[in-house]
């Protein structure tokens, strides 16, 4: 039988002998970031590298290669220090179809295994059909252990066309599609952030260029944009120049170097754009990705007083009547392309002298505010104010008392100048002109409920609220004062002391499952086991003068024992019928306080598809779809039964060569003709014969 599978061995047992790749299989439905943040690519611990060769030729050189009909070779070269971090990879490479490229006896093309997977246990190398229709390399790696190294990967071959041209341009690089992967044996999460970061940012594409201009008649490819750089010539080297060519421009950036001197202003001043500088910047997309930028060229950089081409600076939510933060916007636009970016300046208010008299503890404070050289202004709102508390802390049954309590009317001005506020009226709360809303208090339930004072003044109102709780038990009581600091600022403050009542109370059980059971998965027909599943539980006592909540531990208990505070519910649970169930852990405490947790267990039928679908022939992995992915996971079977399994529905799935005569590696290269749209998945199941005329 003819197979298109290449390995550095020659024999079929060689290759499969100890073949591995990823425990955990890659999700064929991942995008390219694999599903981190563009922080998280940034910041990955390894930054693979893919650079495709760049081949520039003069027009005698290219007429040379066409004539005597030899092959250009184009190598993929991986750097980033990735020696004896991989081992799983599989990757498209498109290239210009104008190319053609020499294949093997078996049909398959003639790439040449480098240094850098001369150690991967086994290689494929197949024909994928885009889209589009035309033709790109598909090539998987796989080995039982990180064999893969830095170095070139792969070398390419190909033939310039006959009726070639000067200035022709043939595109070559890697494009990411769906199941392309890079990875360790395990599967890691560091492996998982670098594939991300390879083939979101790690991309270098190459071509082949002939020199001359562009013949635009003969070419399929969008003509790219030619960037020239230039370097200094010196004694020891000449001037040499590089061109560099990309798709186009895919946006522009607008880059703050530096913020102006001044950011900080007092009401009155200028705004003064000293000092501040931004950087202009096109960007240039890749030819087969676009939106990914591949070159950036600075166009301008320029002084923020001073006006560049594409750029203006916004200076217009700038108020210096009126303290505040105000944005400043430096906006490029052209051609349909815009980027803003901005930064910030203050203006201060302007200085204000509060001055605090206070009696000794729990008095109550009486505060004035002198506010220097401000004319009265013109009335724009109102705050109510609180001055002391009155008692927050019952217990069940006890009456709301609001002795103690008051606050204060607020008049909030403003004029050309600044903004103030002063004191109108303050409040006894238990007094007939107070405004107090206690509709909420219940001291029949233990909890914390909200009293609402409301204050108004020339026509405006505000209501401020302050808490209250109610206990179920009393543990200890605590009285103490605060103590208070004054200090000056530009904006007015007024510093209260107030005499705080504390108790430390149990006010709540607090439950958490310290780990699952062992067996979270289970057959139809298994009895659940708990074994191997601890849950704890811990009370909460809360020190009001204190402000937080301390945590006791109550108890730490395996599932399988015994406790008369907690119940585990395990009534949903169902093992005569596929699907997740719920099993339920509830605390009782004191018989007052409770807290539930759950956690989940899976009964599976195993002749049924895990995701619940028809899975087509060919689906090895079961996950609705028939890709480069099932071909290594029947691969893997075969060599390393012990390590990698099918399932039962994915045996059934995968067997599509001689139905019925087991996994085999016929099955595995019928995948690849799925690949390469040679065959459906509609075609199967078929025979061994039937393969063979395929390879003919």
């Amino acid at each position: 039988m003819t197979k298109k599978l290449i390995s550095i061995a020659t024999s079929v047992a060689m290759i499969f002998s100890g073949f591995g790749m990823a425990t955990n299989p890659v999700n064929v439905n991942a995008t390219a970031d694999n599903g981190f943040t563009s922080e998280e690519i940034s910041n990955s611990p390894l930054k693979p590298e893919i650079t495709v060769d760049q081949v520039y030729l003069t027009w005698d050189e290219a007429q040379y290669y066409a004539e005597t009909h030899t092959p250009i070779e184009i190598s993929l070269t991986l750097s980033g220090g990735m020696d004896e971090k991989y081992s799983t990879t599989g990757m498209h490479v498109a290239f210009d179809n104008r190319l053609s490229y020499p294949v093997k006896r078996d049909g398959s093309p003639d790439v040449k295994i480098g240094e850098a997977c001369e150690l991967l246990d086994a290689i494929s190398v197949g024909q994928y059909i885009r889209e589009y229709g035309d033709i790109c390399f598909s090539i998987v790696t796989s080995s039982s252990g990180n064999d893969g190294y830095d170095g070139v990967m792969y070398t390419l071959q190909f033939y310039l066309p006959e009726d070639m041209q000067p200035g022709d341009f043939y595109p070559v690089g890697i494009e990411y599609r769906d199941g392309d992967m890079f990875t360790d044996v395990a599967d890691s999460n560091e492996a998982k952030l670098a594939q991300a970061y390879l083939f979101t940012q790690g991309i270098n594409d190459g071509w082949i260029q002939i020199e001359g201009d562009y013949a635009e008649t003969t070419t399929t490819a969008p003509k790219p944009t030619t960037i020239t750089t230039t370097t200094t010539t010196t004694a020891e080297a000449p001037a040499t120049t590089t061109t560099v060519v990309t798709y186009g421009i895919n946006k522009i950036d607008v880059v703050i170097e530096s913020v102006p001197t001044k950011t900080v202003y007092e009401i009155g001043e200028e705004l003064d754009l000293s000092g501040g500088v931004y950087r202009f910047d096109w960007c240039f997309g890749s030819f087969f990705n676009i939106q990914h930028t591949a070159f950036r060229q600075t166009f301008q950089t320029c002084s923020m007083t001073s006006v560049g081409d594409y750029v203006t600076i916004d200076t217009s939510e700038f108020d210096n009547t009126r303290a505040g933060t105000y944005k400043i916007y430096v906006k490029g636009e052209t051609n349909g392309w815009s980027d803003t970016e901005s930064f910030e300046v203050e203006v201060l208010s302007p200085p204000v002298t509060t001055t605090t008299v206070t009696t000794e503890a729990p008095e109550v404070i009486y505060t004035t505010t002198a506010i220097a050289d401000v004319e009265p202004g013109w009335l724009v709102g109102v705050n109510a104010k609180i001055v002391s508390l009155p008692k927050t802390t019952y217990y069940l049954g006890e009456k709301l008392d609001l002795k103690g309590g008051k606050y204060s009317c607020v008049a909030l001005f403003e004029n050309d100048f600044s903004s103030f506020s002063t004191v109108k009226s303050t409040y006894d709360m238990t007094s007939s002109n107070a405004k107090v809303d206690t509709s909420e208090f219940d001291s029949s339930k233990a909890g914390t409920y909200k009293i609402y004072v409301t204050a108004s003044y020339g026509g405006f109102s505000a209501t401020t609220p302050f808490e209250v709780e109610v206990l179920p038990q009393a543990m200890t009581t605590t009285t103490r004062y605060t103590t208070t600091t004054t200090t000056t600022t530009r904006t007015t403050t007024t510093t209260t002391t107030t005499a705080e009542t504390s108790t430390y109370a149990v006010t709540a059980v607090d439950l958490s499952i310290e780990s699952v059971p062992t067996k979270t998965v289970y057959n139809i027909g298994e009895k659940l086991d708990l074994t191997g599943g601890v849950y704890k539980y811990d009370e909460l006592l809360d020190y009001y003068y204190m402000g937080y909540l301390y945590r006791v531990p109550y108890a730490t208990r395996s599932m399988t024992e015994t406790d008369s505070n907690v119940k585990i519910d395990t009534s949903e649970f169902d093992n005569t019928k596929a699907g997740t169930y719920k099993i339920y852990i509830t605390v009782n405490l004191f018989s007052i306080y409770s807290d539930t947790e759950y956690f989940e267990v899976t009964v599976k039928n195993p002749l049924e598809s895990d995701i619940g679908i028809t899975l087509p022939f060919g689906d090895a992995d079961c996950d609705g779809q028939v890709n480069i992915n099932d071909c290594v996971l029947i691969m893997q079977s075969i060599a390393n039964p012990d390590k990698y399994q099918l399932t039962n529905i994915g045996k059934m799935t995968a067997d599509i060569v001689d139905k019925g005569d087991g996994i085999t590696i016929s099955d595995a290269l019928a995948i690849q003709y799925i690949e390469s749209r040679v065959l459906t998945t509609s075609d199967f199941p078929i025979t061994s014969e039937e393969l063979d005329r395929l390879g003919q």
